[in-house]
């Protein structure tokens, strides 16, 4: 028998990410008035100076898993090759050294009040002082993303970058980033539909003017792709298409995707058996509604796969037990399919 149980689920789609305004009125972030983007290292250099690592395990108290790419590595969809950027403050402070970014104080290392400027010596941010903005809901609203924007503030800091996190109303965030008027904000996107349709709405040029796609976005090769992914019926194009996609976003980082939060749900196992993880993270969505069954307790079989004939005096052995059930599918057929996580007792 299966006796109640929870579940943690760590979400497939939904992110919380660091977002950049890429537009030419904030050119250090992203294009200049060519088209070029030459915020580029400004952007790597920042995703390695982030220790999402220690954001998952101090502020989300390991309920999360880091993030490389708007796909997470649980999902069908993710691509392995996907670019990471290690927490590595040298390499970070390499970078901006290398794209031809500035010291306020030449010679000195960089850090707070030795700032770094754009390679023509123009403050990076927008704000009085040059200072870079991360709009950041407050703590009230959610204590979460109030600790994250300080502690990347302050990871931004240390390598000699001039920003703030500023804490604001959560509707004010909505209205300046639906204007277009930031440097860098914190997201969180909670998502219930697949890859084709989420990196259109957040990444395609398509949607950077009045839509969606708030860091203005701009990448001929991905719109390409995207396209394609949701035209084709052929699933092998389509999974193609989507694994390029994310790559592409994880290089060029409009959005740096930090972590995706862990679900915890509880189901009755002694009930109902064919729960299955949706696309928003969910064990209650429609394909499980579809597969709820009723366990077959009636037609249980366990059995040994691993056998011992001996063991010796005061030592252990370990015991492998499949247990399998039989299932009436809703053609009205009957199947035999292990169980997990089943309960077994054994008698000596």
């Amino acid at each position: 028998r299966r006796p109640p149980r929870s579940t943690l689920i760590p979400d497939p789609t939904p992110f919380r990410s660091l977002g950049y305004n890429m537009r030419p009125e904030r050119r250090s972030f992203g294009y200049n008035e060519n088209g070029t983007d030459v915020g580029k290292p400004l952007r790597q250099a920042i995703a390695h100076c982030i220790d999402k690592q220690t954001i998952v395990q101090r502020i989300l108290q390991n309920f999360g898993i880091v993030a490389n790419s708007p796909i997470s590595e649980i999902s069908k969809w993710y691509n392995e090759s996907t670019p990471k950027y290690p927490f590595d403050p040298a390499e970070a402070k390499n970078i901006l050294e290398r794209a031809g970014y500035r010291l306020t104080k030449p010679g000195q290392e960089p850090g707070p009040g030795n700032w770094w400027l754009n390679p023509d010596g123009s403050p990076i941010g927008n704000s009085e002082g040059g200072k870079i903005k991360i709009l950041t809901p407050p703590a009230d609203y959610d204590p979460i993303h109030a600790q994250r924007g300080l502690m990347m503030a302050k990871q931004m800091q240390d390598i000699g970058l001039n920003a703030d996190s500023i804490a604001m109303d959560f509707g004010m965030i909505t209205a300046l980033i639906q204007d277009r008027d930031f440097d860098m904000y914190i997201s969180g996107w909670r998502i219930g539909s697949d890859p084709q349709d989420f990196l259109y709405a957040f990444f395609h040029s398509d949607n950077a003017q009045a839509a969606q796609n708030y860091p203005g976005y701009s990448n001929e090769s991905f719109d390409e792709l995207i396209d394609l992914a949701r035209e084709t019926d052929d699933e092998d194009v389509r999974m193609k298409c989507i694994l390029e996609a994310q790559s592409s976003i994880a290089y060029d980082l409009p959005y740096d995707v930090l972590y995706f939060r862990t679900n915890i749900e509880a189901y009755r196992s002694d009930r109902f058996v064919g729960w299955v993880t949706g696309s928003s993270g969910s064990i209650y969505n429609w394909r499980s509604i579809l597969n709820l069954r009723p366990p077959s307790g009636k037609w249980l079989n366990a059995r040994f796969v691993n056998t011992v004939s001996a063991i010796e005096s005061n030592n252990t052995v370990d015991i492998e037990v499949q247990v399998t059930g039989l299932y009436k599918n809703p053609d009205g057929t009957i199947s035999r399919e292990p169980i997990k996580d089943a309960f077994v007792q054994l008698n000596v």
